[in-house]
């Protein structure tokens, strides 16, 4: 038996014709073409220059394992080598699987390497900026708007920063926004298949990354908005998926039950604290992450970061200051999305990590774009105002790109850091050093990652390569104490560059 669901025509100063949606000019579309394809080549080639780092070559040893054995578990990651992680090598139980599974099924298909890895972020890029223009499209009937509010997600450093990245980030945020735009079709034309895709793409996205907790958020406030609307079977067929899903991990998690706890144990001892601490770093989030990252006092081109927030906020000021504008569903739903989002990554993350702006950043760049249209549209005297602030968002965005790919870090920090490596190697020595070296070495012996020089394996390499993000371990600081006494008494510093130190044994010990 088919259903209908009935949609009240909201209220809006820009209502579109009765016919459908009001298109945009041949040349506005070739324009946002253009500009779409600039930032599709911006984040093509901030992946080929940026240094390889261990988020990636850890990521990226979990897929290969699934790929070769079909079992999510890591080869190089030594136990307790990391926040006292127990047995990495026999499971991987503190990463959500999604990606690690989306990954190494990618990697059947292409070459290993930190390009492919990085690539399949891209094409995740292309499918959050295809999101957005379809979602914006929804609720604003406008191909003008969508198409303004397309180039800001797609040309937010934020955006071409995770896409370029092999991390999960992309592939959360996009799945998340899929569903997002999904659900917006929904309303106007409901169907079954519909409803069960967006939730394909929320549980997706949720099994992606604890991240995908705020983009689920955002969902839930979208439909919250219309509950009085909505008929159960579009309930009933969004949950499947999570029910699929969760059936799934579950399975997984009882493989070894014991194994899983302590995982999660040792994983969120450092990220998970009581309501007051949630509550205090909620408070600080603003200062510590966004302040930090787009005010703080910097030199040269990035003195321009600031105008990549301001664009958004004075949108979001332009918007809410019209009474016609803030009452298009549109508008007020991006300010719900943005707000659920800004509080959702303050709760999640406590340690303030920038490549989770990717899940804040686009609404605000949204907002932007909306203001800029409306401002012209109704030739408002704000309209150069924002327009000399889109200006300077494009420009400060592209420049901060610019900039990291002229840097070009995978030439002048990896690639030196290998070759030393390689001439101060000798058959049957054991690299100690950190995952996204086995993009050189191959992820298998001899390299072991192992930040703590083989405290707790007792394997003792001739070479150790430190790298930043070897940090003391939450609670107990023995490894790190003892393995920075071994390193100082009987290793001896031979390279040296901002990404990488590597470290010789000295020769007249024996080597392991």
């Amino acid at each position: 038996m088919h259903y209908h669901l009935v949609v009240r025509a909201e209220h809006s100063s820009a209502a579109p014709p009765a016919h459908g949606r009001v298109r945009a000019p041949a040349t506005l579309r070739l324009c946002a073409t253009l500009a779409l394809a600039a930032a599709f080549a911006l984040a093509i080639a901030y992946a080929w220059t940026r240094c390889p780092w261990w988020d990636e070559g850890l990521f990226s040893d979990v897929a290969l394992n699934f790929r070769n054995t079909a079992h999510l578990r890591s080869s190089l990651l030594a136990p307790n080598s990391y926040v006292n992680l127990p047995a990495p090598d026999r499971a991987t139980y503190w990463q959500f699987p999604a990606y690690l599974i989306g990954l190494g099924a990618w990697l059947r298909i292409v070459p290993v390497s930190i390009y492919s890895v990085r690539l399949f972020s891209v094409l995740w890029g292309g499918v959050f900026v295809v999101s957005w223009f379809v979602f914006v499209r929804a609720f604003s009937r406008n191909e003008s708007l969508s198409l303004l509010a397309a180039v800001a997600v797609g040309f937010d450093y934020s955006v071409i920063s995770a896409a370029s990245d092999g991390r999960m980030d992309m592939m959360c945020a996009a799945l998340g926004m899929a569903a997002l735009a999904l659900y917006a079709k929904w309303r106007v034309s409901p169907h079954t298949r519909t409803a069960l895709l967006t939730g394909l793409c929320a549980a997706a996205s949720l099994f992606s990354h604890p991240m995908g907790l705020v983009m689920n958020a955002c969902l839930l406030a979208l439909v919250l908005c219309d509950w009085r609307k909505l008929h159960w079977r579009f309930a009933l067929s969004a949950v499947i998926p999570y029910v699929v899903f969760g059936i799934a991990w579950t399975l997984y998690i009882l493989q070894d039950p014991p194994l899983f706890l302590a995982q999660m144990k040792a994983i969120s001892g450092y990220r998970v604290g009581g309501i007051l601490f949630t509550l205090r770093s909620m408070l600080r989030d603003l200062p510590d992450r966004y302040l930090h990252f787009y005010f703080a006092p910097r030199g040269g081109l990035h003195r321009l970061k600031i105008f990549i927030p301001l664009f958004g906020l004075a949108g979001l000021l332009m918007l809410v200051g019209n009474q016609q504008w803030r009452a298009q569903p549109l508008v007020r739903r991006l300010i719900l999305m943005l707000a659920v989002a800004f509080l959702g990554v303050a709760a999640v993350d406590d340690m303030k990590f920038p490549y989770y702006l990717v899940y804040v950043m686009p609404m605000l760049a949204a907002l932007g774009a909306t203001s800029l249209y409306q401002t012209f549209s109704s030739r408002s005297a704000l309209r150069y105002v924002a327009a000399s602030l889109g200006l300077a968002f494009l420009g400060a965005n592209a420049a901060d790109c610019l900039y990291y790919i002229h840097r070009n870090d995978f030439a002048n920090e990896y690639r030196p850091a290998v070759a030393t490596i390689r001439q101060l190697r000798q058959p049957g020595d054991i690299i100690m050093g950190p995952s996204e070296l086995g993009y050189a070495f191959g992820f298998q012996l001899p390299l072991i990652d192992d930040c703590y020089l083989g405290y707790h394996s007792g394997i003792k390499p001739r070479l150790y390569v430190m790298y930043s993000s070897c940090n003391p371990p939450p609670g107990d600081k023995q490894p790190w104490i003892w393995s920075r006494e071994q390193l100082a008494a009987n290793y001896r510093e031979m390279y040296r560059n901002p990404a990488y130190t590597i470290y010789l044994r000295n020769s007249l010990l024996p080597a392991h």
